[in-house]
């Protein structure tokens, strides 16, 4: 498929990191059969590491958590390191393998820069067109470029231990709450156009819904896997906290008003 300029950079960026870290004399044969596999896409900030983790609490849905991540020193890397994968089915075997549970099931959870070198590869494309595809966005977009912004502001990313906790103030910036839009509602967009343009149609779950119906949800993404769980399981089991802070209104409302009248000014 024709890619747009942001899916041609993952891809110019990914091959750059796999180039690294791949080693052509590891090449071998495609080893990870077709067993369950269940893959949840995600946007930034719309509580996807509470979600995969509540659904590895359950011990059948596989153990999600950041296998993919790319970043200087993070899982892939390391596992990578320790064992060397001469391509990336080989790769994505690996990361299969062991985010699977005793029941056979495997999860990984992704962001489309995570999983657009996985889709772009032949081999890797035909184990992924497999799984049950889930794709977690938020409905306030805004809201969550400011989570996201907060995030890179404050280095305040997760709570844990089952208390809310507040996040430090972020101060306000409104270039960079704007790029965290564009950022989001970029990825959305691919999101969409790979979904069109590969025939796939995921279980589409939001965080206003994921946080309004904890048990309700979980038990559907369940359905779609054809696992039972228990109908009382919540996010609480994902051992996270909601994180919030005093001055997100004010944020979001200084926005508006700053984004309005660049709009009357003409960008």
């Amino acid at each position: 498929m024709a890619l747009t300029l942001y899916e041609h950079k993952i891809l110019q960026r990914s091959n750059e990191w796999f180039d690294k870290y791949l080693a052509p004399e590891k090449t071998g044969p495609v080893s990870e059969s077709d067993g369950p596999l269940l893959l949840l896409c995600m946007t930034p900030r719309s509580g996807s590491s509470a979600l995969s983790a509540a659904l590895t609490s359950t011990g059948k849905l596989g153990r999600g958590g950041e296998r993919l991540n790319r970043k200087d020193g993070g899982p892939l890397e390391e596992a990578l390191l320790s064992s060397p994968c001469g391509t990336r089915r080989q790769v994505l075997d690996m990361v299969i393998a062991g985010s699977r549970t005793p029941n056979g099931v495997a999860q990984i959870k992704c962001d489309l820069a995570q999983i657009y070198p996985f889709l772009a590869d032949a081999e890797s494309f035909e184990r992924l067109k497999t799984a049950t595809w889930v794709y977690l966005t938020r409905q306030d977009i805004l809201g969550q470029a400011i989570s996201r912004y907060r995030g890179f502001k404050t280095g305040f990313w997760h709570s844990t231990g089952g208390k809310k906790t507040e996040s430090p103030d972020a101060g306000y910036d409104f270039e960079e709450i704007r790029r965290q839009v564009v950022f989001i509602t970029d990825m959305m967009a691919s999101f969409e156009r790979t979904f069109a343009s590969i025939g796939v149609q995921p279980l589409r779950i939001s965080y206003e819904e994921l946080t309004a119906n904890e048990g309700g949800t979980l038990k559907k993404i369940a359905d779609a896997m054809g696992i039972e769980i228990d109908n009382d399981l919540t996010l609480e089991a994902s051992g996270y906290s909601k994180v919030a802070s005093s001055n997100t209104d004010e944020l979001r409302d200084r926005f508006l008003a700053d984004f309005k009248s660049a709009l009357v000014a003409g960008g």
